[in-house]
């Protein structure tokens, strides 16, 4: 399959969060530095600008609405939604014992 990006995600890159669509005909990969790569039937919704993530601070979760619109976590606590998600605040600038590492959808 080829992603709705324009390419693939570099060789060796993180990849640490998948999600499938809401009727499990495709697929959307996050990379860490917020690069969203989409197949069969995901529709490609943007990822994150270069330079709001990676490095000490990488995206960790994808996680997607029941309309197959969806959300970025970040490891600092930060959520951006992309499509029809929501704006539902995130925990950013609240003190976390550890990185966020995975997030839950509908």
């Amino acid at each position: 399959m080829t992603p709705a990006t324009s390419g693939r995600p570099a060789q060796g890159a993180s990849a640490p969060s998948a999600v499938r669509t809401p009727d499990g005909q495709g697929y959307w990969i996050l990379v860490s530095d917020g690069e969203v790569f989409s197949y069969g039937d995901a529709a490609y919704l943007e990822g994150l600008p270069a330079g709001v993530v990676g490095g000490l601070i990488p995206a960790s979760a994808i996680f997607s609405t029941a309309d197959g619109s969806y959300w970025i976590g970040s490891a600092d606590g930060a959520v951006y939604p992309f499509g029809n998600a929501p704006d539902d605040g995130s925990m950013l600038g609240t003190h976390l014992n550890a990185p966020i590492i995975s997030a839950v959808g509908w």
